[in-house]
């Protein structure tokens, strides 16, 4: 799959503004965040059984920071991003970058981006 919104369509969601990305994710906690084990894992045993269930419980009682961390990934995240490097800016220290396998899928390259 690699289409961007098949992908990331939790990125464009959890951008909304805030309540209705809160409502349908917590409607359906479990299902919503039990999506990306599965699709991470591609093999239902991987996660025992209570590691799964105590995911989706720490997830579905974080709905809301959850959702409000992604929004500020797509808002004044890129604002403060673009402040600092407008004002040359830059990070003094080493930095390890992280990306998944999918990034690359929505047009993002990490490695690129944090190499300055």
């Amino acid at each position: 799959m690699s289409c961007t919104a098949a992908v990331g369509f939790h990125l464009y969601l959890m951008a909304q503004p805030p309540g209705l990305p809160e409502q349908l994710i917590g409607a359906s906690a479990d299902a919503f965040f039990g999506h990306f084990l599965d699709v991470w894992t591609q093999n239902p045993l991987a996660i025992p059984a209570e590691v799964r269930a105590a995911y989706l419980a720490a997830s579905r009682a974080a709905v809301p920071s959850i959702v409000a961390d992604y929004r500020a990934t797509a808002t004044v995240d890129v604002e403060h991003d673009e402040a600092d490097r407008t004002a040359g800016n830059l990070l003094r220290m080493p930095v390890a970058v992280l990306q998944q396998d999918w990034g690359a899928a929505l047009g993002y390259d990490a490695a690129a981006v944090w190499r300055a």
